[in-house]
């Protein structure tokens, strides 16, 4: 004779129920939760993987004393503040691309953490108001700053 599992409703005493398979020697084969009950969990589960580093804080950057104003052909000049013995660079966008004049070069901050950058506008640059980006760099920590000159 074939053995036939049988569904079987069973009351608890709860007034819950659940359902069972039966097997042919009468046992319960297995337990399943119904939907409408909840499933217990044993922990949240983790959104991010955990990071093998702690994160480092930002290195400060700031501009301390600008040329905000610079006629065609004059010296412009940035001082900025930062970590004593910072790498620092300077990046002037001009119409036409990076400024590639004389004194833009990357710098090495002093013992009162100050960087100056002094250099002349070409005749020819273009007039308006362009962006000044500073970046900096000190063992893991990294920190930036943006201004703007304004050629008349």
């Amino acid at each position: 004779m074939k053995a036939l599992l049988v569904i079987v409703l069973v009351l608890a005493g709860c007034g819950g129920t659940e359902v069972g398979l039966v097997g042919p020697s009468g046992g319960l084969a297995s337990e399943r939760p119904l939907a409408t009950e909840a499933l217990e969990t044993e922990a949240p589960l983790a959104t991010e993987a955990p990071s093998d580093k702690p994160r480092v804080a930002d290195l400060p950057v700031a501009v301390a004393k600008r040329t905000a104003s610079v006629a065609q052909g004059a010296t412009a000049s940035v001082t900025i503040k930062t970590s004593m013995k910072a790498s620092c660079d300077i990046d002037v966008q001009y119409k036409s691309g990076s400024a590639i004049a004389k004194g833009l070069d990357a710098k090495t901050a002093d013992a009162n953490g100050a960087i100056t950058w002094k250099w002349q506008v070409g005749r020819n640059t273009t007039k308006g108001k362009w962006p000044i980006s500073i970046t900096c760099a000190l063992g893991d920590r990294t920190g930036s700053a943006d201004s703007d000159l304004t050629v008349r």
